[in-house]
């Protein structure tokens, strides 16, 4: 439902504004060229994902105020269990240095 009804949106808005094609690799550009080129990144993570969902209103119109809280506060406690979680990288990266 959320899928059909911000493409919905999207093709229904008039103040969308598509962005011309580009044939640069945006994940070779640093974060100062991604300004430069006008380039808005997607959130990076599982934690900026929920800070953007909690603040769009959009998303509470199409889910309904329970089922977005509800979801919402499962995706928070998914978020909770994942940061304490060190990574393999991480264990090679900062204990092998000690």
């Amino acid at each position: 439902a959320v899928l059909l009804a911000t493409g919905l949106d999207g093709l229904l808005s008039e103040d969308i504004e598509i962005p011309e094609p580009t044939d640069l690799n945006v994940y070779h550009l640093s974060t100062k060229d991604l300004l430069k080129s006008g380039i808005i990144s997607l959130p990076g993570s599982l934690s900026e994902a929920l800070k953007e969902f909690q603040a769009s209103e959009f998303m509470k119109e199409v889910f309904g105020e329970n089922p977005f809280k509800n979801f919402l506060y499962a995706k928070l406690e998914e978020n909770d269990a994942y940061r304490v979680i060190v990574s393999e990288w991480e264990r090679e990266r900062y204990i092998n240095r000690l």
